[in-house]
């Protein structure tokens, strides 16, 4: 119902954006039909992306993209027409170079668009408590056995997955279990694939417990990212796969779990969140 609700105003807000773009592009001074165009295209593309949530044709015809994606993509939709409109009255007389302006104005949507999609629910593994499942889509790029310090001050089995701005960037719970432990750590915006950055870096860290073992999630901010969005805040318990947040363009996650985990990835290896299993658990 909450998720209705979000999508609810978000539509009425981009049925207002898409009044008000196209009312100033036909209003503003010498307008003429790039501007028009420009105005009207970009906030038909945002009308489309709230519109095909509602979709009930079932997921394989839904343009899936997650909440934290409304925000950006109504600000970037204005920066977008404003620079256009304003690069019109600058390149009026060069109008190829308007055109590719305008051109890499819409490439720059689509990227933003392309990077706050989500998974459909039915591509997810079947849950299970013995299995740990990737909490995020990327690279693993660290597996070493490592002492956690910060909460379960033991030596566990570390996986680092590196997510690029490619990736998708929601991340989800490894297991099912009580929430034991969550803390944020302002910090620093090394590339998120350096050594020091689990610890240097902005990032978050939550414990999940259940009857039989334990794992550590850190989402770590990036060189790129400069938010880190938790949902964990006000919450005791979550279900395996439940969501655990968003980081913004490029960043880490780093999975802390039992030395007698059996680790079914190598570095290197290419992961699917909410997908590939990391590790069986005895």
């Amino acid at each position: 119902m909450k998720e209705t609700t979000d999508y609810s105003i978000s539509l009425i807000r981009a049925l207002v954006i898409m009044l008000v773009l196209t009312y100033v592009s036909v209003k503003v001074p010498q307008a003429n039909s790039y501007i028009f165009i420009t105005s009207l295209f970009t906030s038909i593309v945002l009308g489309m992306i709230l519109l095909m949530q509602f979709n009930k044709g079932g997921d394989k015809f839904r343009l899936r993209l997650h909440r934290e994606a409304f925000p950006t993509l109504f600000f970037a939709g204005a920066i977008i027409v404003v620079l256009n409109v304003a690069a019109w009255q600058i390149l009026r007389s060069h109008l190829p170079i308007f055109q590719g302006f305008a051109a890499l104005s819409f490439v720059v949507l689509g990227f933003i668009i392309y990077f706050f999609r989500k998974p459909a629910p039915n591509n997810f593994a079947e849950l299970n408590a013995s299995k740990i499942i990737a909490p995020a889509f990327g690279r693993v790029v660290n597996i070493e056995p490592v002492m956690e310090q910060e909460h379960f001050q033991k030596e566990m089995q570390l996986i680092s997955i590196f997510m690029s701005p490619l990736n998708i960037h929601a991340n989800w719970a490894p297991i099912a279990g009580n929430i034991d432990y969550y803390k944020y750590y302002p910090g620093k915006y090394l590339v998120a694939f350096h050594p020091k950055s689990s610890e240097l870096n902005e990032h978050s860290s939550t414990a999940i417990v259940n009857d039989q073992y334990g794992v550590l999630v850190k989402q770590i901010a990036g060189f790129m990212a400069r938010k880190i969005v938790s949902y964990i805040p006000g919450k005791s318990e979550i279900d395996q796969l439940g969501e655990l947040g968003f980081i913004r363009f490029g960043s880490r996650v780093d999975v802390f779990m039992p030395l007698d985990a059996e680790v079914i990835v190598k570095k290197g290896d290419r992961v699917i969140g909410g997908q590939t299993i990391l590790a069986n658990m005895p």
